[in-house]
This record gives C-alpha cells, sequence and structure tokens, in this order.
C-alpha cells in the first residue's frame, strides 16, 4: 500500500476525505469498507472510490481497508485537527484469492455485479437522498417504477415495464417476496439499517430462480465490522397530513468478535388530504396508517476463517382503506403483521474453496375488515409463511472461479373469509428444488484491459409444474484508465410462475383466480456501454438496450362484469433503452444525473384482438433527474421523476388512461457537530410544484408535503 497525504487549507467540518484505488492500475475500489480503527466510525467506497468522515474530534486515527478480491491493508496513523481535513490516497494490492469479506451479508459476487446492469446505492448515497422510505430511495434509480395505491398503500417496484411480481426482493440474501401475491412491500424494511442496495436489471432466473424474470433487488443490513465502542442515533420526524415518525437505533460491540445493531421505529398519519374531482376539491378520508418496526442484527466474526450474522425483524401496520374513488369507504381498514428471520454464513475450508450458507423463515399475516353500509361486508385473514434454505460451494483460482449449489423453498398460504366460509381459500402450497452451477472466467486479449465470461445454468422443479432449466450467459469487456470504455452483454432464458393468488383465488364480487394459468417463459437479452472521461471530475454517459420474448405473460384483466381475473397472453415484446448522464466534481461535492428509460410492453398475439397493443398500467417513458450540493455545513437534494401516461385497458382507449405526472422533491440538511456529538436538520418538501397524480388507477396521491427531521448522533 501506498499513502499518499495532504491537507486542506480551509476549515470544513468534513475531516478526511480518501479515495481507494487498485494499485496495480490506479482504478477507483467501489465497495471496499473503510473502518477508523477503535471507534464506530466506519463507511463504504462510492462507484468512484472516494470515502468520507465527517464531525471527527481532534487526536490521531489509524484507517482499515478491506475490499473482496484485495489485501487488507492499515493506513499511516492520521493526525485530524479543528482547521483541516486531511486527503488521502490509498493504493491496495490485488490476492489471487478471494478471501470472504468482513460481513457476510455484505459480500458481493464480482460476476454477478459486473454482467448485469446493476446500480449500487452505498449507505451514504442512501442517507443524502430526501427519502423516508425505501420505496422514495428505488424511486430515484433509472428505470425503476414504485406502484402505490395512495399514500398508505404497499409500496410495490417493477424494472423496466415489468409486473410487480416479476422483482425478487432480497434482504441479506432470503427473499421478501410472499407466495400468495409474488410481491414485497419495500415499506416494511426499516431505512435506517440499510446500508446498501443493489438493484440488478434484467432476467436473472439462471442466479436466483423463478421470481427474478425481472430483476433483483438486494438489500443489505449491515456492511460494518466488529466495533470498538457504543454508537447510538435518534431520529424525530415531523410532518404534513399529521405525519409523525420517531425512531431509536444502537450497535455495540460485544467482547472481541460479536456485534450488535437494533432499532425501533414508529410512525403514523392521518393521511387526509385534498384532491380535485370533477371541478370540486374533495377530502381523501379514511387514508391514515400506523406502523412499528423492531430490528435486530447480530454479527459474529472470529477471523478470516469464518463469519456469520442473524438478523431478526418484526412488523406491525394498520392501514386505513379509503377505496377507490366512486367507491369510497369511510371505515375500512387492513392489518400487516410480519416476522423475517434470516441467517448467513461463511466458511474457508482451504485456501481455494469456501463454503456459503443461507437461511431464512417469513410469516406475514394480513387481515382486511369492510362494514360499509352499500359494501358487501368483508372480513377475511391470510397467513403466508415460506422457509428457504441455500449452500454454494465457491472454487477460486485467481480471478476464475466455479460455483455449485443447492436451494430449497417452501411456501404455505392459509386464507380464511369470517364473513363468507364458503369462499375461504383453504390452505396451498408450493415447495421449489433448486440446483445450480456458474462460472466466471478471466480472458487476456489485446484489444481490452479486462474481459471476463460467466455461464450460469439453474434447474427449478417446482410442485405443480414441470421441471425448468435456465441459462444464463453474460460477457464484459473493460478498457482503460482515466478514460475507460466498459461493455456488458447477457443472454438468457427465464420463468415465472403464476402466484397463489392467480391460481387458487375463488370468485368473489371483485375478482376471481384461474387454476389454467401456465408460467410465463422469456427469452432475454441486454447490452450496454459505458465511458468515463475525467472532465472537471468525471463525466459517465451510458446507453443500454433490453429486449425481452414473454411467451404466457400473465395479465390482471377487468372484465365485463367489472371483475379482474389473470389470463395468459400468448405472445409479449418487452423493448425498450436506457439512456444515462452522469456528472460528479472532483470530491464529490456536486453531483448531477440525468437519466431516462422507453419501455415498450406489447401484445404480440395475432389471434388477439388487442394485437400489437399496450399492456396497461406501464409508462413508456422515465426520467430521473438529480443534482446533490455538498458543503460545510448544507447539503442540498433536488429530484424529479416523470412517468408518462399509461394505459388502464387492454385496448388501448384514449379516454381511459392515466395522465403523465413529474414530481420534484427538495431537502436541506443543515449539520453540526459538538464534542463528538452530531446534529442534522433535514427539512423536505416533497411535491412542491403540487402535482396532481395516481400512480394506482383511481387512487389519488398527496398534494404539496412539508416534512422536518432532527437527528442525534451519539
Amino acid at each position: 500500500m501506498s499513502l499518499v497525504l495532504s491537507q486542506a487549507l480551509a476549515q470544513t467540518n468534513t475531516k478526511i476525505i480518501g479515495q481507494v484505488q487498485d494499485k496495480n492500475t490506479s482504478s477507483p475500489i467501489a465497495g471496499a469498507i473503510v473502518v477508523i480503527i477503535g471507534t464506530s466510525f466506519t463507511t463504504s467506497t462510492n462507484d468512484r472510490g472516494y470515502f468520507y468522515f465527517e464531525n471527527l474530534p481532534r487526536r490521531e486515527y489509524q484507517l482499515d481497508i478491506r475490499s473482496l478480491g484485495y489485501e487488507p491493508v492499515r493506513s499511516e496513523v492520521i493526525q485530524v485537527t479543528e482547521d483541516k481535513t486531511v486527503f488521502l490516497t490509498i493504493r491496495i494490492l490485488r490476492k489471487p484469492v478471494v478471501l470472504p469479506e468482513i460481513v457476510v451479508t455484505s459480500k458481493l459476487d464480482e460476476s454477478e455485479l459486473s454482467f448485469s446492469q446493476t446500480v449500487i446505492l452505498n449507505e451514504e448515497q442512501i442517507r443524502r437522498l430526501p427519502a423516508g422510505t425505501l420505496s422514495e430511495v428505488l424511486n430515484s434509480v433509472p428505470g425503476v417504477y414504485v406502484q402505490q395505491a395512495g399514500s398508505n398503500g404497499p409500496a410495490r417496484i417493477s424494472i423496466r415495464g415489468s409486473a410487480t411480481d416479476q422483482v425478487l426482493v432480497l434482504l441479506n440474501g432470503v427473499r421478501l417476496n410472499s407466495a400468495q401475491t409474488g410481491e414485497a412491500d419495500l415499506n416494511a424494511v426499516p431505512l435506517s439499517q440499510v446500508s446498501r442496495i443493489e438493484v440488478i436489471k434484467g432476467a436473472q432466473t439462471g442466479q436466483y430462480g423463478a421470481d427474478a424474470l425481472a430483476g433483483v433487488i438486494k438489500i443489505i443490513t449491515s456492511t460494518t465490522s466488529v466495533v470498538k465502542s457504543t454508537e447510538v442515533k435518534s431520529k424525530i420526524s415531523n410532518g404534513s397530513f399529521g405525519y409523525q415518525s420517531w425512531e431509536l437505533g444502537s450497535q455495540k460491540a460485544m467482547a472481541e468478535k460479536f456485534k450488535l445493531s437494533a432499532s425501533l421505529s414508529n410512525a403514523s398519519s392521518g393521511g387526509d388530504f385534498t384532491y380535485p374531482d370533477s371541478g370540486k376539491i374533495m377530502t381523501r378520508a379514511n387514508s391514515g396508517q400506523v406502523s412499528k418496526n423492531a430490528f435486530m442484527s447480530l454479527t459474529w466474526q472470529p477471523g478470516d476463517q469464518a463469519q456469520a450474522q442473524l438478523s431478526i425483524f418484526k412488523y406491525f401496520a394498520r392501514h386505513q382503506l379509503p377505496g377507490p374513488l366512486l367507491q369510497l369507504n369511510d371505515s375500512a381498514y387492513s392489518k400487516d403483521s410480519r416476522f423475517n428471520l434470516t441467517f448467513n454464513s461463511s466458511l474457508k475450508l482451504s485456501p481455494v474453496f469456501f463454503l456459503e450458507s443461507k437461511a431464512g423463515y417469513q410469516d406475514w399475516r394480513q387481515t382486511f375488515h369492510i362494514q360499509e353500509p352499500f359494501y358487501i361486508p368483508t372480513n377475511v385473514d391470510y397467513n403466508n409463511q415460506n422457509w428457504e434454505a441455500e449452500s454454494r460451494l465457491d472454487y477460486f483460482k485467481g480471478s476464475n472461479k466455479v460455483s455449485y449449489g443447492l436451494a430449497y423453498l417452501y411456501s404455505v398460504l392459509e386464507g380464511n373469509d369470517h364473513q363468507r366460509p364458503s369462499l375461504s381459500l383453504g390452505t396451498v402450497s408450493r415447495s421449489t428444488f433448486s440446483t445450480f452451477i456458474s462460472g466466471q472466467k478471466s480472458i487476456k486479449h489485446m484489444l481490452s484491459d479486462f474481459a471476463l465470461l460467466t455461464p450460469s445454468f439453474r434447474l427449478d422443479k417446482t410442485s405443480g409444474f414441470q421441471p425448468n432449466w435456465s441459462p444464463l450467459f453474460g460477457v464484459l469487456v473493460s478498457q482503460g484508465e482515466k478514460v475507460n470504455f466498459d461493455f456488458k452483454a447477457n443472454w438468457g432464458k427465464s420463468y415465472h410462475n403464476p402466484t397463489l393468488n392467480a391460481l387458487f383465488w375463488k370468485e368473489d364480487a371483485y375478482s376471481a383466480g384461474n387454476p389454467n394459468l401456465k408460467p410465463e417463459r422469456a427469452t432475454n437479452f441486454d447490452a450496454g456501454a459505458e465511458i468515463r472521461l475525467p472532465l472537471l471530475g468525471e463525466l459517465l454517459l451510458g446507453q443500454t438496450y433490453f429486449h425481452n420474448n414473454v411467451r404466457d405473460l400473465i395479465v390482471w384483466q377487468r372484465g365485463f362484469d367489472g371483475k379482474y381475473s389473470p389470463f395468459n397472453v400468448s405472445k409479449v415484446r418487452i423493448e425498450g433503452y436506457e439512456q444515462t448522464l452522469l456528472w460528479r466534481s472532483s470530491a464529490d461535492l456536486l453531483e448531477l444525473e440525468i437519466s431516462h428509460t422507453r419501455s415498450d410492453a406489447v401484445n404480440l398475439t395475432e389471434s388477439h384482438t388487442q394485437y400489437y397493443n399496450l399492456i396497461p398500467f406501464r409508462p413508456r417513458h422515465l426520467c430521473n433527474f438529480k443534482c446533490y450540493f455538498k458543503s460545510e455545513k448544507l447539503d442540498l437534494n433536488l429530484q424529479s421523476r416523470y412517468a408518462s401516461r399509461r394505459y388502464t385497458r387492454e385496448q388501448n382507449t384514449s379516454g381511459k388512461q392515466l395522465p403523465s405526472y413529474t414530481i420534484w422533491d427538495l431537502a436541506l440538511k443543515f449539520k453540526h457537530s459538538l464534542k463528538g456529538v452530531e446534529f442534522n436538520l433535514t427539512v423536505g418538501i416533497y411535491n412542491f410544484t403540487d402535482q396532481n397524480y395516481e400512480l394506482i388507477e383511481r387512487y389519488p396521491m398527496p398534494g404539496r408535503e412539508f416534512r422536518l427531521t432532527t437527528q442525534l448522533t451519539l
């Protein structure tokens, strides 16, 4: 390791700014873990290799730097004073044998991140966004569209025009999707415990199984090594529409090899807001909510030979259900109770063999209650349970890798209709056994600095369906250092099983299941190029093309009787492109990003009356704009998202569309520290142009919202 030290002349609140580079190529290293030894201060490098430490007391410090595939190193002793900022360039040496990372839940799969079209948000990027929930964070990612039925409904995610049940959501490697709907409610995960998010776009069935037909969201709750002291954080927020929340979190070292992280949170909202309807100003009554969340994570790290992490979270929410416009409810509500348990472990068997294991359990209980004078009374509850286990053996030789693994998933759903017992869903279950193998091969080529090939093959056998074989192939080519060009391409076959709701829902006044549904099957291809230029910092330009041919796509359609039922649309083409422009100044003090995604989901069934029509509820255009400015005492974050109009009928009737919308959010963060105590005050204005819009038909969203948040860190 070589260490280059310089000191800034101007006074600033930021005490250490550094960049981690590859010693041989001087390329920046993203995702490296940087810890101040003997303290609870820790961070990770962004995708330009930069890291920051703020508000440090005056004293001497030493840094510990670790990254997958590199030798762990320690910096020289660094002297921090009140009136100077230390700048570091730390160069670390690549290690031939890849060792497990510090914490198993933050371990990165280089082949997966290199070949897929992936967006990574580290902890610093997450914290600076004007977001209070995980869904608000993901709304800023190019190509991602969050669907929500009103201000308090579950937040579900779509990638590149996909259905929301085609995106797999993992918490520390274990799925959050329910077998009942195939979806995961993003708002159930406490944002304060999230230190890293990976959005992997495109079909990933060959890596992750059936639920990953459109992509994967990986949520990682800890990338911190065992700390030597205790850290306590508290946060209180108040805002429009009666919004109130508080949160208390802490992390503490226990003996030499353990670290405990825990948090408690509570949020509530009256939710009643005004909206225009037929020339009148109406009040959206019965739209409040109350939620509570408890999270705990215990990390055990005896050394480089083994490591493990156990995570538990309990979530409860009570949502009022105002109903769609023209069918309003004054007292309807739902209850949502979840318990989630995940366990991850890593064991070094020899210098070249490693055993990775994970297991998870999820219990998700829901209750829906409607007792309105002009409605059919409803009193139903559902209990979803998932058991999941996976083990993988990894073999490393230089930069080449082979992995083989086995996985098992068992899901059970029990539904009871207390108002009309004959319509009870009863108990249904599903099991999936999987085996998979993947490889990574480094290729030396005179036309590029770096090239990798990766094949993956996965066999899934789900009860009630035929076995499915999913291949996936990827290629990555990289050229240049200061001016860098990357090319990525992926091809594969994927599939997606119908959800238990789609198959077994008993017909009622609103919907009916379809036991004759077939699995969705697709052939997927994407290719993209990125170029990085040193232009007053760094300029990144990216272009990606994607093309998916889907057979038997499952779409819920409204019949002439007004009921929704799922059907297989014989042939659908989902095609489009993404464009990204990102500029960062030196030391990341200013960042600008503009992105655009076009996605056309077209019905290509020639015998169908809706031939060449767009699939409903999917915007063709998504645009994002972000501007972030960082200074000594003040951070500014301005962002915008645009979604084009969406058809609500298969016929693409011009009068049956949700109009386009543009939402602007602004947040100002004031920072101060005194004697080791950090104080932050954030003023947020959401939808500050007061745009009227709907994400789901007949479910209006709130207008302009103000929020004030204070946070103390000890």
